[in-house]
């Protein structure tokens, strides 16, 4: 049985990152587990102590609570033939009636406040969604969002129909979405007698 150890003592380089308190704890790890985090750290250029600290905090913030909420792994080639299946009208229903949904209910259960404002921290921030990076910049009443997904074209449509129904319902805003193969970016501003939701 090979200990390993999550070491408290940032490296220099690390401190300017992270300045959080740390503590010593050690786990016993199979031999064989313990070879294979190592050469995992190895080929991803990290420590095995920070490996560790990304897997432990991949469960705490995204996996144990992605499970509560309903969150099941799918085979992905099953996944786009899902999309493929369906057409234009289904996609764009879907985001508007399970996507948009499902982010607000997120937003709730890691942020206690499922407001417009509030899903789109959780979307810029999360750092565990498998389907998408999204960029959001505010200035004033002025937003704009910008989704990068590896799904495809067919999740675009998804995607279009969710930003359409979140500008409308949550900011009551007319938004401008553009939709490429990969990219969503929706624009809109907030009428100056409105505030988010």
């Amino acid at each position: 049985m090979n200990e390993l150890t999550a070491n408290s003592t940032p490296k220099p380089e690390e401190s300017v990152v992270r300045r959080e308190k740390t503590t010593l704890r050690t786990f016993r790890l199979s031999e064989a587990l313990a070879l294979d985090l190592e050469e995992e750290a190895e080929n991803q250029g990290m420590t095995l102590n920070a490996l560790a600290s990304s897997i432990l905090t991949k469960h705490v913030e995204w996996d144990r609570k992605a499970e509560e909420i309903g969150f099941i792994p799918v085979y992905k080639p099953f996944f786009l033939a899902l999309l493929a299946a369906m057409d234009d009208k289904a996609l764009d229903q879907m985001g508007r009636t399970i996507l948009v949904p499902l982010w607000k209910d997120m937003a709730e259960f890691w942020l206690q406040d499922p407001s417009g404002d509030r899903i789109l921290d959780f979307l810029s921030k999360s750092r565990h969604l498998p389907y998408a990076q999204t960029e959001v910049k505010r200035q004033g009443r002025d937003y704009t969002i910008v989704f990068h997904q590896d799904l495809g074209p067919r999740w675009s449509i998804v995607l279009h129909g969710a930003l359409d129904d979140l500008a409308r319902k949550f900011f009551r805003a007319q938004p401008t979405i553009s939709m490429g193969e990969t990219v969503n970016t929706v624009r809109f501003t907030i009428p100056q007698a409105n505030s988010p939701t």
